[in-house]
């Protein structure tokens, strides 16, 4: 059995893409391919481990549709802190002046933690585009699907033209929507309001991570069938 320390552990060589000039703001994303060295062993501590749903734990899951995995663990913050600093130490790639004091904090209070999500979960409670919560700066998503399971992925988007509202952050997933004209949900999944615009889709891969800025509209790219009869599983950072 490998320790969690060993099963978090970069791979020594990964691929890099930089994703610029998203939107009129020109906002980037750090895609990581390759970036486990033991991805299988992350897969399978995520399906073995309890997951929790909005009822039995409202605080983590809040507007997910689906159930968290969710495992103190200081070994995730031992092994990946100093790569995902590497990549927000970057010049000149962010829309945003980096803030230390936030980042350690956030790091911090980091364990292992998993959104997992299906058809039939995602179908019950559609979601909008969204920014992440005030006190996070960057999030980062970590694709644990095999690749006969990979479909969708995760899309950034503007809504009339911007690629961050600036509204009242409060960390709700809806939290802007009384401030957008009135949009809906219903509005929102029957394609019927085109102020949106999906200005970059992150592929879904199988150990493939990607970086961005918590202040830019994103949400995970699914269609009906995607996942009928397993979960959509990935590992999530709130930075």
């Amino acid at each position: 059995f490998l320790s969690w320390k060993t099963m978090f552990e970069v791979a020594n060589e990964y691929d890099v893409t930089i994703v610029s000039e998203i939107g009129y703001q020109n906002r980037c994303v750090v895609i990581v391919d390759n970036f486990y060295k033991d991805p299988d062993s992350v897969r399978d501590f995520c399906l073995s481990s309890p997951k929790y749903s909005r009822e039995d734990k409202p605080w983590l899951v809040g507007g997910l549709c689906g159930t968290r995995v969710l495992v103190e663990t200081p070994e995730v913050r031992e092994c990946l802190k100093k790569t995902f600093t590497d990549f927000v130490s970057i010049k000149n790639l962010w829309l945003e002046e980096h803030n230390q004091e936030q980042w350690d904090k956030n790091w911090n209070r980091t364990n292992f933690m998993c959104n997992v999500m299906n058809d039939e979960s995602m179908g019950k409670f559609p979601m909008l585009p969204h920014q992440d919560s005030f006190d996070v700066q960057y999030g980062a998503v970590i694709y644990l699907n095999t690749p006969e399971e990979c479909a969708g992925g995760t899309d950034f988007y503007s809504y009339m033209g911007k690629t961050t509202l600036d509204v009242p952050k409060d960390g709700g997933l809806m939290m802007w929507q009384k401030n957008t004209e009135g949009i809906t949900t219903e509005e929102w999944v029957k394609g019927k309001d085109n102020r949106w615009k999906v200005e970059f889709e992150a592929e879904m891969k199988y150990n493939r991570m990607v970086l961005y800025e918590a202040s830019i509209l994103h949400m995970q790219n699914w269609k009906e069938g995607m996942f009928p009869t397993y979960d959509r599983i990935n590992q999530v950072f709130f930075l």
